[in-house]
């Protein structure tokens, strides 16, 4: 969706990045950021350690790489301190995204992202999404964590579901565990 020498604000691609997943976005704003790109995955290794983690290692800067590895326990861990962040918080709770290049060369400046957790789009939901990041590897299968609130007693909880194979209804069984087990604490 994006030509050669098409220039784009930072906090655009970062929503990019993080309400559509869009890897393309990830990969230009780390060059944005920093040229060597080992130099920031290494920064990413750092700042995992800093929120506590032992076994999660970053190879490259979206996560594409089988050799990036985590746990359920330590993904929770990072996206409990992404969230904390007021800015990543506000991203990720959006429904989606529109934004416009900053620099255009093609005639198409527009842009417009749904966020890829199809979840935030259900008016029928059980719950409510605070925020939530997805992600896919064919290693790992779909993968989902979302922070949501209980509307009958306005708790929260972060769901964290990993290794969906089915990619085709990859919501379905987060949507079913989530209601579920809201029916059960009430």
């Amino acid at each position: 969706r994006t030509v050669e020498g098409e220039k784009f604000f930072h906090r655009d691609l970062l929503a990019a990045s993080l309400v559509s997943s869009i890897n393309t976005a990830t990969n230009m704003l780390v060059s944005g950021v920093e040229k060597n790109r080992a130099t920031f995955v290494s920064a990413m290794n750092t700042q995992a350690k800093q929120w506590g983690t032992r076994f999660t290692t970053f190879a490259d800067v979206t996560g594409e790489e089988d050799n990036s590895v985590s746990t359920a326990k330590e993904y929770l861990d990072i996206f409990t301190a992404a969230i904390n962040n007021a800015t990543v918080s506000q991203v990720l709770s959006a429904k989606g995204y529109e934004y416009n290049e900053f620099e255009d060369i093609d005639g198409k400046p527009y842009h417009y992202d749904d966020h890829s957790n199809d979840l935030q789009s259900k008016a029928d939901l059980s719950f409510e999404i605070l925020e939530s990041k997805t992600g896919y590897l064919y290693a790992s299968g779909a993968n989902l964590a979302m922070r949501i609130r209980d509307p009958k007693t306005e708790k929260m909880y972060i769901v964290i579901t990993l290794g969906n194979a089915d990619f085709s209804r990859r919501f379905d069984e987060p949507q079913r565990f989530v209601s579920w087990a809201l029916s059960r604490l009430n």
